[in-house]
């Protein structure tokens, strides 16, 4: 769904399916800081989401806003 729009105006995307450990955990967060910042640093938009069937209801972050 992303990729086709994005496309249609020649912008590479890339989904990044995260967890609340993956913003709790130090060495989890840093991987993903140096992820996005790799993405953005090759003019890749980066769109990240929760990893929603891998979370259960005690590590859901719940709102996408929070991810932001």
């Amino acid at each position: 769904m992303f990729a086709s729009v994005f496309e249609e105006r020649a912008t590479v995307v890339a989904q990044l399916l995260m967890m609340q450990d993956d913003i709790e955990d130090r060495r989890r967060f840093l991987s993903a800081r140096h992820t996005l910042q790799e993405l953005l640093s090759r003019g890749i938009l980066p769109i990240v989401n929760e990893n929603d069937p891998l979370a259960d209801d005690e590590a859901k972050i719940g709102d996408n806003d929070h991810l932001a």
